[in-house]
C-alpha cells in the first residue's frame, strides 16, 4: 500500500512557489517605476501580472524619458557649441573654408557611429 504524504501535492507546491515568484516580480517592477523617476500609482491589483505589467511599463516609459531628455540636452549643447564655433570647429574669426557641419561619407564608404546606452 503507498504511503501518504502529510504535505500538500506537488501542484500545490509549485502553484504557491509561483504565486510568490509572481509577488517579487511585482514589488521588483514596482520599485524599479519608483527608482526611474516617477511614483507608481497607488492601489495594487489583487493579480501580481497586472502589477507587473502596470509597473514595467511605466518604468519602460519612464527610462525612454530620460533617454529621448538627455539626447535632447546633448543635441542642444552641440547646437550652442556649434553656432559659437561657426559649426565649423574652429574660431568663427578664422579664415579658410568651412568644414562641412555633420560627417562626410563617400557612396559606398562605412559609416560608424558610436552609440552608448
Amino acid at each position: 500500500m503507498p504511503e501518504e504524504t502529510s504535505g500538500p501535492p506537488v501542484t500545490d507546491r509549485l502553484t504557491d512557489a509561483l504565486d510568490a515568484g509572481l509577488r517579487v516580480g511585482a514589488t521588483l517592477a514596482r520599485r524599479l517605476a519608483d527608482a526611474t523617476g516617477s511614483t507608481p500609482q497607488e492601489g495594487d491589483s489583487s493579480a501580481p501580472i497586472d502589477d507587473i505589467v502596470r509597473y514595467g511599463s511605466q518604468a519602460a516609459g519612464n527610462v525612454i524619458g530620460l533617454v529621448v531628455s538627455g539626447a535632447r540636452s546633448g543635441l542642444d549643447a552641440g547646437t550652442r557649441v556649434g553656432r559659437a564655433t561657426g559649426a565649423t570647429g574652429r574660431d568663427s574669426r578664422s579664415t579658410g573654408p568651412a568644414a562641412p557641419a555633420g560627417p562626410v561619407v563617400t557612396a559606398g564608404s562605412t559609416l560608424r557611429v558610436p552609440l552608448l546606452v
